[in-house]
């Protein structure tokens, strides 16, 4: 739950694609899009847990040679 509203989203990224995104469950099996990054190149492994103990979902992708952190805010 990234946003908070008390049902299941969705967090993706594809190994030829560059982009990590969320998709918002608006209910009714309907998601809305939101795109996080377009920079990843080649990303293999994503995780999403609340890495900083402030109650909300934080993600981590590895990519290429990198590992990334985004900070959910």
């Amino acid at each position: 739950d990234l946003d908070k509203d008390g049902d299941i989203d969705v967090v993706g990224t594809a190994y030829y694609g560059d982009k990590l995104s969320w998709f918002e469950n608006v209910g009714s099996d309907n998601f809305i899009e939101h795109i996080i990054s377009e920079n990843l190149d080649l990303a293999v492994s994503l995780c999403a847990f609340d890495v900083d103990n402030d109650s909300d979902i934080d993600i981590f992708t590895g990519a290429g040679d990198e590992i990334a952190f985004w900070e959910n805010t």
